[in-house]
């Protein structure tokens, strides 16, 4: 008999096995999840990496495929899906893996699978909202104030999670707007747009003078999520 490629969904702490079978598998749906979560999809023999397109996605209910980036592993066993702009509150999304993915020696996908999550607002990566408030504590915020301090994950940029972190103390705003690339960010920016990456945080100023992030892709994001960015610190 032909070994099958099996799949496994990583949820959390929870590893869930798809069975053998011969029609679309539906897992109970998940709610509560964080607006930036992460995807884990783990097979137990490597991939084509080329099959992978259109096969592997996020919809949300009307069907609607959400732009996501994707990763894989070393050993080409463990894809990731990681969204580029925050999911919406109260929407449900599937993510989707399609049977055509094939094995690097042709196997098949035993089926289609499916598996339903929402969303909670301001919910985020509990890694990351840890180093945030740890950030944050340095600032004269107290634990009661850090409990509450609502981060707002924006997206994602060269696997930067970029996200909106209020600030109370304007005496740390910079006088002036900087610039980067031809690029003009708001002063109130700096202190307020954070970025994590593999467990390191940058302010924005950081991320655009010390990194080799795309300085165009992460303007255009804010100016999406903000339209003026101006406005961006205007909470407080």
């Amino acid at each position: 008999m032909s070994k099958i490629l099996k799949i496994l969904v990583l949820a959390f702490l929870l590893t869930l096995t798809f069975s053998i079978c011969t029609y679309a598998k539906e897992f109970q749906q998940q709610i509560n999840i964080e607006t930036d979560k992460s995807w884990h999809i783990k097979f137990n023999i490597a991939v084509d990496i080329k099959t992978l397109d259109g096969n592997v996605s996020i919809t949300d209910s009307k069907g609607k495929i959400i732009n996501t980036l994707m990763n894989v592993s070393d050993d080409k066993k463990i894809v990731t899906l990681i969204p580029k702009k925050a999911y919406v509150s109260n929407e449900i999304y599937s993510l989707n893996v399609n049977q055509n993915i094939k094995s690097v020696k042709g196997k098949v996908l035993n089926e289609n699978s499916i598996k339903k999550f929402s969303v909670t607002e301001y919910k985020i990566n509990k890694d990351n909202e840890k180093i945030i408030k740890e950030f944050r504590s340095h600032h004269g915020y107290s634990s009661d104030e850090l409990e509450k301090l609502k981060i707002k994950y924006i997206g994602n940029v060269n696997n930067f999670y970029i996200y909106y972190v209020p600030f109370k103390d304007n005496s740390y705003d910079y006088d002036k707007d900087f610039e980067a690339k031809g690029y003009r960010f708001p002063a109130k920016s700096h202190t307020r747009i954070i970025g994590i990456k593999d467990g390191k945080l940058y302010t924005l100023g950081n991320i655009i003078y010390e990194t080799s992030i795309s300085v165009k892709d992460l303007y255009n994001l804010l100016l999406d999520e903000y339209k003026d960015l101006t406005k961006i610190g205007q909470e407080n």
